[in-house]
């Protein structure tokens, strides 16, 4: 989840580096308003926080594509080890547990944006 503010000037987005799942959460722990500078014009803007908003982040289809990156070579080189029946049943079966682990993970991540965000 990327927490945004766009910048009053040239309409950019401006990202709020944080870990907090909610609005509640943030506004505890941070003075408001929040300043953020631009990069591209140089403005510094401030933001409440009720006014940030949450969009999608891409970090769980780098989890699970590092993972299928990462372990098909291990699945692919057991087809020289083991019986090709059992080495194929191997394969599916990891494909499918990364299909469901990023099918899980893309949920969480758009539950955690829709809470921020109502």
């Amino acid at each position: 989840m990327r927490i945004f503010g766009i910048c009053k000037s040239c309409k950019n987005y401006l990202y709020l580096e944080t870990s907090f799942k909610t609005k509640e959460r943030l506004s505890s722990s941070v003075n408001t308003p929040i300043f953020i500078k631009c990069q591209r014009c140089g403005v510094s803007n401030h933001f409440e926080v009720q006014k940030l908003r949450a969009k999608y982040s891409r970090t769980p289809f780098k989890i699970a594509r590092t993972a299928l990156l990462s372990l098909t070579p291990l699945i692919l080189a057991s087809f020289f080890f083991l019986p090709y029946d059992l080495a194929l049943v191997g394969l599916s079966i990891f494909l499918t547990a990364i299909g469901f682990l990023f099918i899980i993970l893309k949920k969480l991540e758009l539950n955690r944006i829709s809470k921020f965000n109502g």
